[in-house]
């Protein structure tokens, strides 16, 4: 029985420590945040891509009085509108398949609508990932 002791606790320590590496890829949102010089943008296009492996899954409008028209057109692109009073802030989420990886995905603004209907230069805006969930 005195021998067993030992044993039995380094097989314990063994499962303990080999339970603590790396557990892999882990799913979840990545929030975007929209920046612009003015207070009243009313929609944005924009893509989201992800590098393989990675993938993404879905988009979803965060912003209040906010409404996303999402098309995926690929488990690694997703193209996306957001229609609604735009003021700096969290605007987006998207669901990815490791927020882990934040540096393996990307967002690409390409059109923006000014409150006056106008369409200003996209390179005057930004579009951001700000954080992982």
């Amino acid at each position: 029985m005195n021998r067993l002791l030992p044993l039995a606790a380094l097989l314990l320590l063994g499962s303990v420590l080999g339970s603590c590496g790396d557990s892999g890829p882990v799913a979840g949102d990545i929030a975007l945040r929209y920046e612009s010089p003015v207070g009243d943008d009313q929609a944005i296009r924009f893509t989201v891509t992800a590098s393989a492996p990675l993938t993404l899954d879905d988009l979803t409008a965060t912003c209040s009085g906010c409404q996303a028209f999402v098309r995926k057109m690929s488990d690694g692109e997703i193209r996306a509108i957001i229609h609604g009073p735009l003021a700096t802030g969290n605007v987006a989420l998207v669901s990815v398949s490791d927020v882990g990886s934040l540096s393996g995905y990307s967002v690409a603004l390409q059109e923006v609508a000014a409150g006056d209907l106008t369409l200003p230069s996209p390179a005057t805006r930004k579009l951001l990932k700000a954080s992982a969930r």
